[in-house]
């Protein structure tokens, strides 16, 4: 923890760009301990990294771009769903409750997950899912991930059960965009 808090103020950081992550901009001893942190919270969970108050100590500070702090807000949970290196840290912090509350009381998530759009108010757990089923609060440790509801008239066994016996093929001869009907899928 200490090595990131050194590198807040080691060389300059690169604002927040919603289109590309900065990650190859970073110093190499930050990427490192990113890294190493991102690997125990994989293992181990973020109990430590919560107990290290890395949200305080390293994240709020990060460069999340605009001045005020509902644009933070949405810069950083617009960060969220997007394969970013520093997601493997952020997206289980956000799952986790104690992570979560230390996410809002460092103000990168809105208090008890509330967000303003014009004159309506919502939460994070109401938002619908791009072309998804669902919210994205139906179960917040599949959070960001497509739906896995069985097909109509299947089971969830039996759904399972497709899945892991499913082989398929695909047989495009590349002058016309794939489709449908181009997947031939054989279940043993």
């Amino acid at each position: 923890m200490k090595s990131l808090e050194y590198s807040l103020t080691d060389y300059e950081h690169h604002e927040y760009h919603p289109e590309w992550d900065n990650w190859t901009l970073r110093d190499v001893a930050e990427q490192g301990c990113l890294l190493v942190l991102g690997q125990l919270a994989d293992k181990f969970g973020v109990g430590g990294l919560v107990q290290a108050r890395f949200v305080e100590r390293w994240l709020a500070k990060e460069p999340w771009g605009g001045n005020d702090e509902d644009e933070r807000q949405l810069n950083f949970m617009g960060s969220l769903p997007k394969p970013y290196r520093l997601n493997q840290i952020c997206r289980p912090l956000f799952r986790d409750p104690a992570g979560r509350r230390q996410l809002e009381d460092a103000a990168l998530l809105p208090p008890n997950n509330k967000i303003v759009y014009g004159d309506t108010e919502t939460t994070v757990l109401d938002i619908r899912m791009i072309n998804g089923e669902g919210t994205a609060g139906e179960d917040l440790d599949h959070f960001l991930v497509e739906s896995t509801r069985p097909r109509r008239g299947q089971s969830s066994e039996e759904e399972d059960l497709r899945r892991r016996h499913r082989e398929a093929m695909v047989l495009n001869d590349g002058s016309r965009p794939f489709a449908r009907g181009d997947i031939i899928e054989r279940e043993r």
